[in-house]
């Protein structure tokens, strides 16, 4: 909902490049709360994304502004979303984005309904609403979560970012809007942004307790060595079940995902 009201009145290159603040609020968020390490190559990618963003607002009236509070506030929404979606592993990543669909479907039609008469609401082409979910929530969803679920929810949200590349490229092809000098600085930024926050995990010694779960995996990632009765060969192949892994400590570069989020000493 605070997507919308913000796509009401601003620029949508500017839309595009606000909607990297999610990954400031998921970076900030799996720092406080959800064990997650920001690097100094991540802060600088924070930090990049930040600078971008507000760089752009410099394109918008007092109007667009305040439709970037507006996604600021989706952007953090979307922010806890992802943190909680990249710890379900209960699951499979299809089965969660049905059950987060379905859910955030019924509330969106309740508000659609609630905020709009019953005459202008049905006056909507439901159809191509539909279809345009499908693709831009319901498949990015499930790709999403399986990304998150192997790299965390701060290193999948990076990547995620390129986003705002694409929605740039469809302003400017089927809304016909000018991209200027302060659009492609803004760009730059968030290229060096998205850059540093992937650069690199971090190592050191730490533990795995016995945990028994069910995710995508494969047999060459160090952390999988279960069994596969009546199976040979099929080690490194990525596949999904339930299982078990045994208690170990050891040393090695990593992200925050599901296997690794623990506390870190400084």
């Amino acid at each position: 909902m605070f997507l919308l009201l913000g796509l009401k009145s601003a620029n949508s290159m500017s839309v595009s490049i606000w909607l990297n603040f999610e990954l400031i609020a998921t970076a900030v968020l799996g720092v406080l709360f959800f064990k997650e390490h920001l690097s100094f190559y991540g802060l600088m990618g924070v930090l990049l994304t930040l600078v971008a963003g507000i760089i752009i607002s410099l394109n918008e009236s007092a109007t667009g502004l305040q439709s970037g509070v507006f996604i600021v506030l989706a952007c953090f929404c979307w922010g806890i979303d992802n943190h909680l979606t990249a710890v379900v592993d209960g699951i499979p990543s299809q089965a969660t984005t049905f059950i987060k669909g379905f859910m955030g479907g019924l509330v969106n039609i309740t508000l659609g309904w609630l905020l709009f008469n019953e005459a202008n609401f049905l006056q909507y082409n439901i159809v191509i609403a539909l279809l345009l979910g499908m693709f831009s929530y319901g498949i990015s969803i499930v790709l999403y979560i399986s990304s998150a679920q192997i790299l965390g929810a701060t290193r999948g949200q990076i990547l995620f970012s390129v986003s705002p590349f694409w929605g740039i490229a469809g302003a400017a092809v089927l809304l016909a809007e000018p991209i200027n000098l302060t659009t492609v600085f803004a760009l730059l930024l968030l290229v060096g942004g998205i850059f540093f926050s992937n650069k690199k995990g971090h190592a050191h010694p730490h533990k795995h307790i016995p945990t028994t779960h069910i995710h995508h995996h494969h047999h060459g990632d160090g952390h999988h060595f279960h069994a596969h009765e009546g199976e040979h060969g099929h080690g490194r192949l990525t596949h999904i079940h339930i299982h078990t892994h045994e208690a170990m400590e050891h040393e090695h570069d990593h992200f925050p995902d599901l296997h690794h989020r623990h506390e870190h000493s400084g």
